[in-house]
């Protein structure tokens, strides 16, 4: 969490890209997450929000990064149960990436994370974008699909965008 109100400052003028790597979900300080008891959920009504991110810091610090066009890539190493849905969010708001290398041993999972890096440091990519499709008369946009902050639903405002960015548009003929 600390590091996500660092980036948010040293890089709010500019904007960029963070790299974040961790083992497990932040534990002290700021962006504490507190770990589900996810197993007395399944089966219930309940379940469902296992799939919805912890209200708080991590939805928060991502609405302000995408604002000021800066962007997260999580590398994760869990050795143990990681709420990914809640600190995901992050990089879900900024168009940025998740990797998950779970039982991590560099024999084995070495390429993934070299491919992983290069990824993320060598892509083709900008910042602060917005992205408006344009449509012949009788035919509208109804709604964007991916990963961006939307305010509008003409618009999608993307703190990042990459060669590899992808996103859906829902049309409509009238």
């Amino acid at each position: 969490g600390a590091v996500v109100k660092v980036a948010s400052l040293v890089m709010s003028e500019t904007g960029g890209k963070v790299i974040l790597t961790a083992t497990k979900s932040p534990s002290l300080g700021c962006g504490k997450v507190q770990p589900r008891e996810v197993h007395k959920e399944y089966g219930t009504e309940k379940e469902k929000n296992i799939f919805k991110p912890i209200e708080g810091f991590w939805p928060a610090a991502a609405v302000e990064c995408a604002k000021k066009h800066i962007s997260f890539d999580l590398i994760m190493f869990p050795t143990a149960y990681c709420e990914l849905v809640t600190i995901g969010q992050i990089c879900h708001l900024t168009n940025g990436s998740q990797t998950l290398l779970v039982n991590f041993t560099p024999e084995n999972d070495r390429y993934r994370l070299d491919r992983a890096l290069a990824k993320s440091l060598l892509e083709t990519g900008g910042y602060g974008a917005i992205v408006r499709m344009r449509c012949s008369q009788g035919v509208a946009v109804k709604q964007y699909h991916g990963h961006y902050m939307g305010t509008e639903t003409q618009d999608m405002s993307l703190a990042s965008v990459q060669s590899s960015s992808n996103f859906v548009v829902d049309m409509q003929h009238e």
